[in-house]
């Protein structure tokens, strides 16, 4: 079937050649569509160029059911041809006419079914005009077809350039005949009218004549100059023998290659690359088989050892009995592009190694100084939650952990701001209370103000969205920020923080939250500037990385938020911000009693850290809940444990030396074990690269140290399926269950009373409730506070004034 489908092509090709030889113009075009609908076996072929900016297409030749019939011009829009505008081949094997109804009567009255087009290109590029077929059957073009088409869609190619040359010159010939036709009337004009002076007009036509013959003259060098730039253009031409040797070239092969190429063997202009000369022999075996060649690009060697890229078109030329005995070559130089390319892949290779760089020192940063954390900010919660521990070691507890988290703050901005530059920082939207929010931050700052001597006041205006969606970590940062700023930097006078909420429509609020100080103000100067990273305002002189307004920037802009300053030089600063959230349906609080166990049989746990500190932080967080707990310091000694001791769960280090946590997590999921352990990764990796790596990994859950203990609690629950055991009542406690305040407590004290609960500050709320107990009518009141307090459940004060606070301004 090769060989016939070969012979069939060949018959083709050579009956194709026979055809048109001697042709030109439509004459050539007739006989080419008959060849081509005929060598497709297709009812109807035709020619057409295009015109008016592309728009009309004239044909040239219509080959319609066996003769050559009028075409008439058509516009494009709407039609199969107008798809070839796109600059490649058009096919459509059935239901053409489905695919354009507004041309449906035309397409039917050719009886089409099947269409096949291929743009005709000048050689700058553009659409000169196209060769189509037209079938009533259903056809699944082949190469073969594709080929034939090319083929003709090359040579009417050529002879439509051809056509455009001649009558350009035909053009100007006309128009200079033109000329010289009115020159001669002129001149009769004027033997008629001065005979009298019959040696002056003689002299003058002797001029004229002369004038022509320098003009038919500079006619033929104009036009010797077309064909000089019709045959001389800017690719490479050659033909090879098939031997493989230069026969031909043109003048650009000879610019390109420094040198003659005619007589050498084409493989010795191919560069030597591993793959140049076996990919050349590979294109000219192609040629031996009679197969075309297109877009192959390949590296040539030129003068001096220069390299040169190109993209190389190889087309057959056969002999009367279809054997291919020449080649004709075409070599577009893309020298430039390709180094353009071959540069921008090495920018990107150094760019991607110094982003990777920059990866592993964050991660490993990230891994080291979060480490030692897990053991202070474990320990201090640990110390929490011992009721021997009095208020005033419970202070200072506090203060080592709120040092512990501000030191983590600042890591997490360091990593924050990598991942945002990375491009891989994504907002997490919850559902966030607002008023909380604004309480929280108010209470964080308003003893840091008072502390330095400051007056801080906050606002949330009425009406506002209780519950609104927003990334409430993102947000609380940003507010942490700009305020942490107001109070460094003022040295006297006050820090405002004001929100103020406006309704869009039934779900979407514009709240703008507005951090206003009385401090130094930043210059004109700087304004532009304090939003780079690690830049700092000359004459501030304070602790940190410079860090905060940049991250608080794109913070703003990963939430879609606005973020404004307007300052002037020891007058103060204003930072407004302003988002669109959407609201939320907010539930009735609930008290969050400890849990003191989980109902069952004990399960147990294998603890796997190199750091022995850690591993004693989760061992002391696990065995009062009941855990049974054991320990391994490395990969083999947990692989070795949890086949000896199938615990139920494995909370496991990544990074340890010898196997690491990945390594081990694999092993011991390989295990014949009967109930397979529920796995943990816990890492001080908090990239989000390094949670997702885990669960890809095997791991069941994800924790970042500095590992929290609710967090850890919540999630070995989830995995074990525990059913916690509390302390007291077994079923959480609604805020209005407690004894109700007194109407004599004033809502500013109970307000007060709120946010020192909320900020954790035990001595200072109880002598507050000191203050209230030398009223009888409190004593209720107050001994239901100081209960909550020996209990240490500030959240449940928190949310029980805070219940009462809502109340009192609904009426």
């Amino acid at each position: 079937m090769a060989t016939e489908r070969h012979a069939s092509r060949s018959d083709l090709l050579r009956s194709l050649d026979e055809s048109l030889a001697g042709l030109t113009g439509r004459e050539f075009f007739r006989a080419l569509t008959r060849t081509l609908a005929e060598g497709l076996q297709a009812h109807c072929s035709f020619v057409c160029e295009f015109t008016d900016g592309n728009t009309v297409a004239i044909p040239f030749a219509f080959w319609h059911e066996g003769e050559i019939v009028d075409g008439e011009p058509y516009a494009l829009e709407g039609t199969p041809c107008e798809a070839v505008l796109a600059g490649d081949v058009v096919v459509f094997e059935h239901d053409v006419c489905a695919h354009f109804p507004h041309h449906r009567a035309e397409l039917e009255a050719v009886k089409a079914e099947s269409y096949l087009a291929i743009p005709m290109k000048s050689r700058d590029g553009g659409i000169m005009g196209h060769v189509a077929v037209i079938d009533k059957r259903r056809r699944s073009f082949a190469d073969t077809d594709l080929g034939l088409l090319r083929l003709c869609a090359s040579r009417a190619t050529a002879e439509l350039e051809h056509i455009r040359v001649e009558r350009e010159l035909e053009r100007r010939v006309q128009e200079r005949t033109q000329e010289l036709a009115a020159a001669r009337d002129e001149m009769e004009q004027r033997v008629l009218e001065r005979t009298a002076t019959l040696s002056a007009v003689n002299t003058r036509l002797r001029h004229e004549i002369a004038a022509r013959t320098e003009a038919e003259a500079a006619l033929r060098r104009q036009e010797e100059a077309y064909r000089d730039l019709y045959e001389h253009a800017p690719n490479v031409y050659w033909s090879t023998g098939a031997d493989g040797h230069i026969k031909r070239a043109n003048r650009r092969a000879a610019e390109l290659f420094g040198r003659e190429v005619v007589g050498e063997h084409f493989t010795s202009l191919i560069a030597d690359t591993p793959d140049g000369l076996p990919r050349g022999l590979r294109v000219f075996q192609r040629f031996l088989e009679g197969k075309p060649t297109y877009g192959e690009e390949f590296e040539f060697r030129g003068a001096n050892g220069r390299s040169i890229w190109a993209t190389v078109n190889v087309l057959p030329i056969f002999d009367e009995n279809g054997k291919p005995v020449a080649t004709r070559t075409t070599l577009a130089d893309i020298t430039e592009r390709k180094r353009a390319e071959l540069a921008l892949e090495a920018a990107r290779r150094e760019a991607e190694a110094a982003s990777q760089a920059k990866s592993e020192f964050l991660a490993r940063m990230s891994h080291e100084l979060r480490t030692p954390l897990n053991a202070v900010l474990g320990y201090a919660q640990l110390l929490q939650r011992d009721p021997g521990i009095g208020a005033a070691q419970r202070l200072q507890i506090e203060t080592i952990r709120r040092s512990g988290e501000h030191l983590l703050t600042l890591i997490n901005d360091v990593l924050d701001l990598a991942r945002i530059e990375a491009g891989k920082f994504e907002v997490a939207a919850v559902d966030t209370d607002l008023g909380a929010l604004v309480r929280d931050v108010s209470a964080m700052f308003r003893q840091r103000a008072e502390h330095a001597g400051l007056a801080f006041h906050s606002e949330l205006a009425s009406p506002y969205p209780p519950l609104v969606r927003a990334d409430d970590r993102g947000l609380r940062q940003v507010l942490i920020n700009l305020l942490g700023n107001a109070v460094k930097f003022t040295k006297a006078g006050e820090v405002r923080l004001t929100v103020q909420s406006t309704r869009l429509d039934s779900e979407r609020w514009r709240i703008v939250f507005e951090v206003a100080d009385t401090g130094i103000g930043i210059a004109k100067g700087d304004l532009d500037r304090i939003f780079e990273p690690f830049y700092q305002v000359a004459g501030r002189n304070s602790e940190g990385l410079g860090l905060g307004l940049a991250i608080t920037r794109r913070l703003v802009e990963a939430m879609d938020g606005e973020l404004t300053v307007a300052s002037e030089p020891d007058a103060g600063t204003t930072f407004t911000l302003a988002l669109t959230v959407e609201s939320r349906a907010i539930e009735p609080a609930r008290a969050e009693p400890h849990a003191q166990g989980y109902s069952g049989r004990r399960r147990s746990v294998l603890v796997v850290d190199d750091n022995a500190e850690n591993r004693a932080v989760l061992a002391r967080w696990l065995a009062p809940l009941g855990f049974i707990v054991h320990e391994a310091d490395d990969g083999e000694a947990a692989i070795a444990a949890a086949e000896k001791l199938a615990p139920d769960a494995v909370l496991i280090d990544l990074v340890m030396p010898g196997v690491d946590g990945l390594a081990a997590t694999a092993r011991i999921r390989s295990l014949d074990l009967e109930n397979p352990p529920r796995i943990v990764a816990v890492t001080a990796n908090a990239f989000e690269e390094a949670r997702r790596r885990s669960l890809a990994e095997g791991c069941d859950a994800f924790l970042a140290k500095p590992v929290n203990f609710d967090r850890l609690r919540e999630t070995l629950g989830s995995l074990l399926e525990l059913d916690w055991q509390y302390a007291g009542e077994t079923e959480p406690q609604s805020a209005n269950a407690a004894e109700p305040p007194p109407s004599s407590v004033p809502l500013e004290r109970l307000a007060e009373l709120r946010d020192l609960a909320h900020a954790g500050d035990v001595m200072a709320l109880e002598a507050r409730i000191e203050a209230l107990a030398g009223d009888s009518r409190h004593a209720a009141f107050v001994a239901d506070l100081r209960s909550a307090i020996a209990r240490m459940d500030l959240r449940g004060i928190e949310r029980r004034l805070e219940h009462v606070l809502r109340e009192g301004a609904r009426q």
